[in-house]
């Protein structure tokens, strides 16, 4: 499929570029490989894809004698500067959009 300096300077124009017109031939060569193969992909006959469905994974039966890593919940939230019940209060990340007039 052969592209017409035409259509190189149109589509130089869509894009806002500027091509030199001895370049121009250069271009349509290019367009006219890479259409190419896009033609090529279009020959190619589409292979049908297998189903693929989740799969009920076996679940492992938890186990009640792990370590307790937070031994210490207690010291750690007694160290926080500022807490309400059992949560550390921290000051706000995001602020709402209404607060930033």
């Amino acid at each position: 499929m052969k592209i017409a300096k035409d259509e190189i300077k149109h589509i130089a124009t869509l894009a806002k570029l500027e091509i030199p017109e001895e370049n121009l031939e250069k271009f349509s060569q290019e367009f006219d490989s890479i259409l190419g193969y896009f033609d090529e992909l279009n020959s190619l006959a589409p292979r049908p894809i297998l189903s693929i469905q989740a799969k009920k994974q076996p679940l492992r039966q938890d186990d009640t004698n792990l370590p307790n890593h937070f031994e210490k919940t207690e010291a750690i939230i007694q160290g926080f500067p500022e807490k309400q019940d059992r949560f550390a209060k921290v000051p706000t990340a995001i602020k709402d959009h209404k607060d930033q007039n």
